[in-house]
């Protein structure tokens, strides 16, 4: 199943990308990320491999990260597994991001591939699409920090 948010941002791609290529910066707008274990510092690269570990239900859950796709600072595609789960079969999400330049700055689209159950699929969307959230969603987060932030980092690309 394929979850879709969207947000404008008063910058240009290059100031956002740093916001979503590095997990260090993605965990002051994502508050479900809670820590990452990584061997080096700054924005993602292609076929990197790391671990994020995020508050789900509640409690810690381990998830390894590998980047499938990075093309600075246009997109970047992350595929998250659960720890817990070995087997190279095992289902994993694939979480998307792609940035165009628009008039207003730029246009930040977040898809989210997560497996679910066939009969779940119409609540989740229902949810997704219709429920109030209780807190500020994720990408407004992102969006003010942008907007009010100095932070950059470079790019990276391979």
């Amino acid at each position: 199943m394929r979850l879709t948010s969207r947000v404008t941002i008063a910058a240009p791609p290059d100031r956002v990308w740093p916001f979503v290529a590095d997990p260090e910066l993605m965990s002051r707008w994502n508050p479900k990320l809670i820590a990452t274990d990584r061997t080096r510092t700054g924005p993602v690269s292609r076929l990197e491999r790391y671990t994020l570990i995020y508050r789900l239900s509640g409690r810690p859950t381990e998830h390894e990260a590998e980047v499938i796709e990075c093309s600075p600072p246009a997109r970047l595609s992350i595929r998250l597994r659960d720890s817990r789960r070995r087997h190279p079969s095992a289902v994993s999400a694939v979480e998307t991001y792609e940035l165009r330049e628009v008039a207003d700055g730029t246009l930040l689209i977040q898809r989210l591939e997560i497996p679910i159950p066939l009969l779940l699929r119409p609540v989740v969307w229902f949810v997704h699409r219709f429920g109030t959230p209780t807190d500020t969603p994720y990408l407004e987060r992102l969006k003010q920090l942008v907007e009010t932030g100095s932070t950059r980092a470079a790019c990276v690309s391979s």
